[in-house]
C-alpha cells in the first residue's frame, strides 16, 4: 500500500505539473471570475502570510539566490525556465506554493 502512495506511476515532466483541466476547468462553474488551482494556491499563501520562496530557501539552509540565473540548476526544462523568468521572477513575488510546484524533485 505504501508504494502506491509514495511511487509515481510515470515520470512527471515540469510542463505537466498543472494540466488544463486544473488551470482552466476546475472552478469554471463555481465563479464568474477566472480562477485556477495555481492562482488559488498562490493567493492562499498570501492570505496566510507564508514566507517567500527565497525566505524558505534561507530557512532550509539552501543556496542563496539573488538572480534568476542562480536557479538554473533547480529548473531543468528550458521552456519552464523561460516561463518562470518572464512571468514570476520580475515581480519578486516568489510565493512558496508556486515555486515548489515547479522545482526539481529530489529523491
Amino acid at each position: 500500500m505504501r508504494g502506491m502512495f509514495a511511487t509515481a506511476a510515470k515520470l512527471k515532466l515540469p510542463e505537466e505539473n498543472l494540466n488544463t483541466e486544473l488551470t482552466e476547468q476546475l472552478f469554471r462553474t463555481a465563479h464568474a471570475v477566472a480562477l485556477d488551482l495555481a492562482a488559488m494556491n498562490i493567493q492562499r499563501g498570501r492570505d496566510h502570510a507564508l514566507p517567500s520562496y527565497l525566505e524558505w530557501r534561507r530557512f532550509c539552509n539552501m543556496s542563496h539566490v539573488e538572480t534568476f540565473e542562480d536557479l538554473v540548476g533547480e529548473i531543468r526544462s528550458a521552456k519552464v525556465r523561460q516561463k518562470v523568468k518572464r512571468i514570476v521572477w520580475s515581480s519578486w513575488e516568489h510565493r512558496c506554493l508556486g515555486w515548489w510546484s515547479i522545482r526539481r524533485s529530489t529523491p
